[in-house]
């Protein structure tokens, strides 16, 4: 039986879970494109050091060698099946720019997570390449992991029930489930469009949410190591209305779009307390309330707010991914998918003005978008979306031209 080829682009925790967990198929050569830096020499003497890359941890036990480890992207792209990208937003133009001119035609390129937006910008790529792909998303990574040895071994310190993915055109989802159910090692069920992943991201609700109401009133202040805030388990009632607040205002959308087009489902924006208490149902254990769903999460032990060392103490690492992807790369997108769709989001802007300020970046003048760095963003108009029907279009088809009469408004 031939090998199907698995190229995974990222050097980081979930991109080398991926290669380990994958790698220990027998039906699936794994590639890892690791562009950046010296990540593919440090991860190849990694692996010669241990003799694999190897998951270790509460929910480890596999180890296996990937084929070949890469930053020449001919090398990872070449026959390659499914292309997956675990590495930050901000990172996936670039890689994908360099690697789908050596994809072949009808890969299927996918982004874990795929963050809000994915969607517009790979197809963009793929159009500027004359390449035809499916391309897909997964609302989460789905393991707690940290590298344990780079290129040597990763912990799983926790793994989610299960997670979601969508593709474009949409109808691809249920197809590729079984593909992903058995590369990620965990179920995986179909969402029925990427606007409904993009609307469902939940990093953009609990990571800029829990970091503006930890740090909205910062002043400058050095932290002791013993009084740096957990982020997940230090939640409390006034955290939880704030990441409740974006989440209505995200539904709100979904709502407004599914008035307009009924039959264009986005039942899977969610909020973000059943988000949670699905998500990890195995590790709550009491889930009363939003706030005790999270103190009580045995899979959040122990994690802080990310903080950055001064000789003297610890400041707020405002730079962390927490806000430089979850907010140009989620709350921005939905924030122009809600203009798309007149809805108030007066929540979500106030955490993208402070979230904004605190990482150097102007997205939002007088509410509007129309800072000096949205073109930087992922949202719709930028690739020429610039109403509610052409984004139903995109949803559907990948065209924004497309075949509305498929969900035709009220």
């Amino acid at each position: 039986m031939q090998k199907k080829v698995l190229t995974v682009c990222g050097g980081g925790n979930g991109a080398q879970a991926l290669a380990a967990l994958a790698g220990s198929l027998n039906g699936w050569e794994v590639r890892i494109y690791a562009p950046w830096q010296d990540e593919a020499q440090k991860m190849r003497e990694g692996l010669r050091i241990n003799g694999g890359l190897e998951t270790v941890g509460r929910y480890g036990g596999t180890k296996s060698r990937p084929a070949v480890i890469t930053n020449k992207p001919a090398e990872a792209a070449v026959d390659s099946d499914l292309v997956m990208l675990v590495a930050p937003a901000f990172s996936h133009r670039p890689m994908l720019e360099e690697l789908v001119p050596h994809l072949p035609n009808g890969v299927i390129i996918g982004a874990m997570p795929a963050r809000s937006g994915f969607e517009y910008m790979a197809m963009d790529v793929l159009k500027k390449h004359n390449k035809k792909a499916v391309v897909c998303g997964l609302q989460t990574l789905p393991w707690a992991c940290r590298i344990r040895g780079y290129g040597q071994k990763i912990e799983l310190m926790g793994k989610k029930e299960a997670v979601g993915l969508a593709a474009v055109p949409a109808s691809a989802a249920p197809k590729l489930i079984p593909m992903a159910q058995e590369v990620l090692g965990v179920n995986v069920y179909p969402i029925d469009n990427m606007l409904a992943v993009t609307l469902a991201n939940i990093g953009q609700v609990v990571h800029p949410g829990i970091m503006y109401g930890l740090f909205k009133g910062y002043q400058g202040e050095l932290y002791g190591e013993k009084d740096i805030p957990l982020f997940y388990q230090g939640m409390v009632p006034k955290i939880a209305a704030i990441l409740s607040d974006i989440s209505m205002e995200i539904r709100n959308t979904a709502l407004a779009i599914n008035n307009q087009y009924p039959l264009l489902a986005i039942d899977a924006v969610k909020g973000v307390e059943q988000w949670l208490k699905e998500s990890y149902a195995h590790s709550i254990e009491d889930d009363s309330t939003l706030t005790r769903a999270f103190v009580t999460n045995r899979d959040y032990d122990g994690l802080k707010a990310p903080m950055r060392k001064e000789d003297a103490g610890y400041r707020p690492d405002f730079a962390n991914r927490y806000l430089v992807e979850d907010v140009p790369y989620g709350l921005v997108v939905t924030k122009a998918i809600a203009d798309l769709a007149q809805v108030e989001t007066p929540v979500i802007n106030e955490v993208i003005t402070v979230g904004g300020r605190w990482i150097g970046k102007e997205y939002l003048l007088d509410g509007q978008l129309i800072g000096q760095h949205v073109s930087e963003t992922r949202i719709p108009q930028n690739y020429g979306i610039t109403t509610l029907e052409q984004l139903v279009n995109f949803t559907v088809s990948g065209d924004i031209r497309g075949n509305v009469h498929l969900v035709d408004a009220k």
